[in-house]
């Protein structure tokens, strides 16, 4: 599976997108978080922290959702 580099604000290789485009994000796949923004894909997991909240969890309050969204590849098999 790969992610599908700049599939939300173009031109900005932005491949995570919260709450319909309020908020985009890039998961590296290095695993290592290059930009700072808070998005990482590595070993099998996408782990989002939040562009201006590096490092702290994404609180959402009881009855309220926060929708993300990201596209990726899946190669096919012969």
């Amino acid at each position: 599976m790969t992610f599908v580099d700049d599939a939300y604000d173009a031109g900005a290789g932005e491949n995570v997108s919260f709450d319909g485009g309020a908020t985009f994000c890039v998961a590296e796949t290095t695993g290592t978080d290059d930009n700072g923004d808070g998005c990482v894909f590595a070993g099998g997991a996408l782990s989002i922290a939040g562009r201006d909240l590096v490092g702290t969890a994404i609180d959402v309050a009881a009855g309220a959702t926060v929708t993300v969204r990201f596209r990726v590849e899946i190669p096919t098999t012969p």
